[in-house]
């Protein structure tokens, strides 16, 4: 006969047991997810809105690990290059992010550069788009969104001192969406006096505080 000891040491194991089962099912990573990019567009709304702090397209979206890869395709000219490191420099010394470029095929690189003079139709009458940007690959943990991949392309030439159009793709691609902040980089439309928002700086640093998410 099995004693009430035995019974309370058996249902505490089947207690444990199932909370394991928990834990692991809501912890694996699921399949990845496919994201289109967001389109940028160079023009002024009609229409001005309260302000609003930044965004993601999803909760807490972020890449495996703060040090981040990129390649630039070698149709992009000698000055888009260098506004796309000047951005990638801009954003590391803002943030806690490492970005780190990819020379070599050997290696698939977590962002991809495209340039292309070929425009999409833009979706709004009267709006040329200056570039897109975003995920293409993504991972829900139960924690983050884990970025695996992202592309952004640009279709027309920066008209600004700093690499504006180059920040506003490159912050799509690491989850971020618009905001209704005409002083924000993120603001749908294109102004040259238009800043990193301390928000974005902020939301970037603590998402990576983790600094290896697998």
């Amino acid at each position: 006969m099995v004693s009430i000891a035995g019974i309370t040491f058996i249902i505490i194991l089947a207690i444990l047991f199932g909370a394991s089962l928990y834990f692991l099912y809501y912890n694996l990573p699921g399949e990845p997810e496919k994201y289109l990019p967001t389109k940028s567009v160079e023009d002024k709304p009609s229409l001005q809105v309260a302000y609003s702090g930044s965004k993601q397209f999803y909760d807490n979206m972020r890449f495996r690990d703060k040090r981040i890869s990129y390649k630039i395709e070698p149709a992009c000219s000698n000055k888009k290059v260098l506004e796309v490191q000047e951005a990638f420099s801009i954003l590391g010394s803002k943030t806690i992010l490492d970005f780190y470029p990819i020379f070599s095929g050997s290696t698939k690189p977590e962002i991809t550069i495209f340039c292309s003079e070929i425009e999409p139709e833009p979706e709004n009458d009267g709006y040329f788009v200056a570039g897109e940007g975003g995920p293409t690959e993504v991972i829900n943990t139960s924690i983050y969104g884990v970025i695996l991949s992202g592309k952004v392309s640009f279709f027309r030439e920066e008209k600004c001192k700093n690499p504006n159009i180059a920040l506003h793709e490159i912050l799509h691609v690491l989850g971020f969406d618009h905001n209704n902040n005409p002083n924000s980089i993120l603001y749908p439309t294109l102004d040259c006096k238009q800043e990193i928002d301390d928000s974005i700086v902020k939301d970037i640093n603590i998402l990576y505080s983790l600094l290896s998410v697998r």
